[in-house]
């Protein structure tokens, strides 16, 4: 397999993931913009320091069995945190654009008074 397709592979199966996990855990997702910024900003900085992780399982661990488990405990969970973040930024983004907007249909005014 060709490690571009197998990295293409990787992001869209982890993005789907990250998806899923929107969808199915709403009590995961953070209340604010501000929030989800954190969670974006966190994720980053533990996506940032993976290869200095990495390098060290690798090492302490030896070549092969390092490899494989730095990719399965480390790398996987950590690009679907990254993934997971942006998803709960964009979704936060678009409910609070649509929420003072009316969802359609006609406008009614007020008889009262």
């Amino acid at each position: 397999m060709d490690g571009n397709l197998l990295q293409a592979a990787l992001f869209v199966g982890l993005g789907l993931v990250a998806v899923w996990i929107h969808v199915r855990l709403p009590g995961l997702r953070p209340r604010t913009i501000k929030g989800a910024m954190l969670h974006v900003g966190v994720s980053s900085c533990l996506f940032f320091s993976l290869p200095v992780v990495v390098h060290g399982l690798v090492h302490a661990l030896g070549g092969g069995a390092g490899g494989v488990l730095a990719v399965l405990a480390v790398v996987i969970p950590g690009l679907c945190y990254v993934l997971l973040g942006w998803v709960w930024l964009l979704a936060r983004i678009l409910e609070e654009a649509g929420a003072g907007t009316p969802r359609g249909g006609l406008r009614v005014r007020s008889t009262a008074g």
